[in-house]
Parts: structure tokens; sequence; C-alpha cells
């Protein structure tokens, strides 16, 4: 499952860079930066019709942890969370 996080538009709108996210193991998320990169092609060409630029970008697809790192920090917390409930109901 991949997420779409940002797209960047240069100023003279030949390259958008395509900000993604997916949580996953090191090889699924070189899976999916080499499927993204194969199919750039053809997703410019599907965009083609409806954007009306006088240039349509190019698509480059990087990747952006941000979400994992979102998750990461949240697990944290919530282990952080559990240990000070678990604190409080220990008898002194």
């Amino acid at each position: 499952m991949v997420t779409i996080t940002d797209v960047t538009v240069n100023r003279d709108t030949t390259r958008a860079e395509v900000y993604y996210s997916i949580i996953g193991t090191p090889e699924e998320k070189i899976e999916v930066q080499e499927a993204l990169d194969k199919a750039a092609k053809w997703l410019r060409a599907e965009l083609a019709p409806t954007l009306r630029l006088r240039n349509l970008p190019q698509l480059i697809f990087v990747y952006d942890p941000s979400l994992e790192y979102g998750d990461r920090i949240d697990a944290i917390l919530g282990q952080l969370h559990n240990e000070d409930q678990a604190d409080t109901l220990e008898p002194s």
C-alpha cells in the first residue's frame, strides 16, 4: 500500500517530484520504487488529457520516510504510556 504524501512541480512544469511513503520491509520499498519508476511514463500519458498543460512534467518518484517515522514515534509513545500505567498499578 503506497501513500502519496506530496508533489512538487518546478517552475517551468518540466519535472514533478512525487513523494510517496510505504511502511514495509526494505525489499518491499525497493520493489515499489522500481514499479513506480517503470509506471512513470504510463502515468504521464494517462495524465496528459486531464491536465492539459503546455509542458507535462516528467514524474520522479521519491521515497518519503515521514509516515514510517511517525509510526515509529507512535510505537515509542505507546510503549512509554504502557510502562507508565504499569508503574502506577504496582503497589509501593
